[in-house]
């Protein structure tokens, strides 16, 4: 599992969501540890967010100059990226278990997939 989640970068765009954040951001620690590469992206500037992500030392801050919405985020975000693989992530979503490796897994032995999305359950 490491192996793959060391060439993960996720992203997350957040808007106000503090709350939902940290319990986002608690539970990929949970799960992977100071693995992979988290980037957050604070579309309302907020002292608050910039302090709660400065607690995972495997996340980076960039806050943004107006709200560009889930989109503008991600793509302010993604030239930021230093690992191989992707992952969007909503800043309501909380993990339980490993989910990304098996993604990763199919990215990696399917050369002509560029984009692939895990189930809700």
């Amino acid at each position: 599992m490491q192996d793959r989640i060391r060439q993960l970068s996720i992203i997350i765009v957040t808007w106000n969501g503090d709350g939902l954040l940290k319990n986002c951001l608690d539970s990929v620690q949970r799960v992977y540890g100071d693995v992979p590469e988290i980037i957050v992206i604070d579309n309302a500037d907020q002292t608050t967010c910039a302090e709660l992500v400065k607690r995972y030392p495997n996340a980076k801050y960039i806050a943004t100059p107006e709200n560009l919405g889930f989109a503008g985020g991600n793509n302010l975000a993604i030239p930021e990226v230093t690992r191989e693989y992707i992952l969007l992530l909503n800043n309501d979503t909380v993990i339980y278990k490993d989910f990304f490796t098996p993604l990763i897994g199919f990215l990696a032995t399917h050369d002509k997939v560029g984009i692939v999305q895990g189930t809700m359950n």
